[in-house]
């Protein structure tokens, strides 16, 4: 089942922009933010939280046995 729905011209504009290939459809976008939304809905992203996550990251990434290669050169 189809529908149609109202939405102003400058959100047409932002929602282009975050297609992830030209042929893609409003409606995969808007499932695709839909989920992104659910996911991370009542998630608090505070400077605390972020700089953790990304300590983390960094420390797993700074790490790997790939990069001990570019200490000896």
């Amino acid at each position: 089942m189809k529908s149609t729905i109202l939405i102003e011209k400058n959100l047409i504009k932002d929602i282009k922009k975050v297609k992830d290939y030209s042929r893609q459809t409003y409606d995969e976008i808007l499932r695709k933010l839909l989920d992104v939304y659910i996911l991370f809905k009542g998630v608090q992203f505070d400077t605390a939280n972020i700089h953790t996550l990304q300590k983390s990251k960094m420390t797993e990434i700074w790490d790997s046995k790939e990069d001990e290669v570019w200490d000896e050169l």
